[in-house]
């Protein structure tokens, strides 16, 4: 009883800060706790792919290894097969000339359409190689499309190797990411804000009676 009352006596700043700390703490514990558990049931495991494994859409190879894109919207298609889990994909490529775009689409039931509201965009990781991160959702297919190119301008892409969950290090866990960033910065205090307007506006009510 003393420590919460200790605790009704911080500011509201101080509250809600806190409060969104300890949500981002128990999200990191839990995601690693879902994470390990996948792993233990045989449902999460690294393994890697190439280009050959995916359907290919508007992009061909040629005799170098290479693949020209034949449209302003090439795409590699991937579906799962047994229901594992997709967590990250690393993907290694080299361009012709710069992507306008590099998107990863994905899906959660067998049959559903790509969309905006499924969209990954990746991580520029130092070695060149893009990094896509999913959330944590069944993952029934995967459409990446890995450049725009202007309408006939077409782009050479050299594929290296997909790797597919790749192990985490551990902070990863706890990295919100730069828009998680600002939420935890701004988001406390707008929550203050309004609820100290709330709370001065029933006390106000609360006079008047």
């Amino acid at each position: 009883m003393k420590v919460w009352r200790k605790i009704k006596k911080l500011p509201l700043p101080v509250l809600c800060y806190g409060l969104c700390v300890l949500i981002w703490l128990v999200g990191g514990v839990g995601a690693l706790g879902r994470d390990l558990l996948a792993t233990q049931s045989g449902q999460l495991y690294p393994f890697d792919q190439e280009a050959a494994d995916f359907q290919l859409v508007d992009l061909h190879q040629q005799q170098d290894g290479s693949y020209l894109t034949e449209t302003a919207d090439p795409q590699l298609l991937w579906t799962s097969q047994d229901g594992r889990a997709i967590r990250t994909l690393r993907v290694e490529s080299h361009f012709s000339r710069a992507p306008r775009e590099i998107c990863l689409y994905y899906t959660t039931a067998p049959g559903q359409a790509f969309g905006k509201d499924r969209a990954v965009y990746p991580q520029l990781a130092a070695d060149g190689s893009y990094v896509y991160r999913l959330p944590a959702v069944p993952v029934t297919a995967l459409r990446l499309d890995p450049c725009s190119p202007q309408e006939g301008l077409p782009i050479e892409v050299q594929f290296g190797t997909f790797h597919f969950n790749e192990k985490l290090p551990l902070w990863r866990y706890f990295a919100p990411g730069w828009a998680g960033l600002f939420g935890m910065l701004a988001g406390p205090a707008l929550a203050a804000s309004v609820l100290s307007l709330i709370t001065e506006a029933l006390i106000k009510r609360k006079n008047k009676m």
